[in-house]
């Protein structure tokens, strides 16, 4: 299965979108896909739009072998981190 466009939104505690911060997705460990692809830990970064939220190319999880998940982490515009977290998708 090729890569998915997947868009993730942050916020702040109050609500308030987390805008023109960025995020950086990077996989736990070195993986195989479905068809046989192998995909490694590179981190992906992306820009926060005006509503905290970012588009990205990821590869499922569901599509790698061993099972895996990724490290998440958002910053706001000021660089201060504002999540900080393992995900699937």
């Amino acid at each position: 299965m090729p890569l998915q466009t997947i868009a993730i939104t942050f916020q702040d505690p109050s609500g308030a979108p987390i805008a023109g911060g960025r995020v950086e997705i990077k996989l736990q460990q070195d993986a195989v896909s479905s068809d046989n692809s192998q995909v490694g830990t590179k981190t992906v970064i992306a820009a926060l739009d005006d509503t905290g939220t970012a588009t990205l190319d990821l590869w499922l999880n569901t599509d790698l072998a061993p099972s895996t998940f990724y490290f998440v982490r958002a910053y706001t515009a000021r660089g201060q981190i504002a999540f900080d977290d393992q995900m699937t998708f």
